[in-house]
């Protein structure tokens, strides 16, 4: 019958390869009244054009978790929800156009603060862009985590991962990412922070030439 620990949302990690729609955040811990739900995840957009201009701002962004409420007269809410996860921005033009007045946005969501006896919400981890564009504004920021306001103390929660992009002449998609194939004691997982590479489709063609092969190990493993 000790004092109990909350304990605050894990950040969630981004993906480093190709065009996937951003995973919703999970939801809060409910014991002795209800949750909150995580933050919806981002999505995917993909263009593919002769060239490009103009202004604007594109977005796949994670939605930031909804806060829990301290109970009063009989309602509230006991742990927050996750932020959702940031989505894809590809973008390839036959040529490579400068474009000053584009922002790109794939950043996560926000973790939802914890009432004031639970744990708060991981932030969401950002996305991926590619775009073979130059002078871009690119955010990939993961998001932030949820406040851990509970009188017991506690463990806090945890912000989301940071995002990946590639812009200019040399921008490619992303199709699979390679670690190495030794066991996770080796830091061979990306939660991890183990060593790894990306494959690049350098020509764009979906396939990977000879010249674009590069093994860490004897195969391509994600997540070693």
């Amino acid at each position: 019958g000790g004092t109990p620990v909350h304990y605050g949302g894990y950040g969630g990690q981004s993906i480093f390869s190709g065009a996937n729609m951003g995973g919703g955040g999970g939801s809060g811990e409910a014991n002795n009244s209800t949750l909150t739900y995580g933050g919806p995840g981002g999505g995917v957009v993909i263009i593919r054009a002769t060239t490009a201009t103009g202004n604007g701002n594109v977005k796949a962004i994670g939605m930031d978790a909804i806060d829990a409420t301290a109970p009063s007269n009989g309602t509230g809410t006991d742990g927050s929800g996750g932020g959702g996860a940031g989505g894809a921005i590809v973008m390839y033009f036959e040529n490579t156009p400068s474009l000053p007045g584009l922002a790109l946005d794939v950043s996560g969501g926000q973790g939802g603060d914890g009432d004031p006896d639970h744990g708060g919400g991981g932030g969401g981890g950002a996305g991926f862009v590619a775009i073979k564009a130059s002078d871009i504004s690119v955010a990939v920021a993961g998001g932030a985590k949820g406040a851990s306001q509970g009188a017991n103390g506690g463990v806090e929660s945890e912000a989301g991962a940071s995002g990946t992009f590639s812009s200019g002449s040399d921008a490619f998609i992303i199709l699979n990412t390679d670690y190495g194939d030794a066991p996770d004691s080796y830091g061979t997982i990306s939660g991890g922070d183990g060593a790894y590479h990306l494959f690049q489709d350098q020509d764009f063609d979906g396939v990977f030439s000879s010249s674009e092969r590069l093994l860490l190990g004897s195969e391509i493993d994600g997540e070693g």
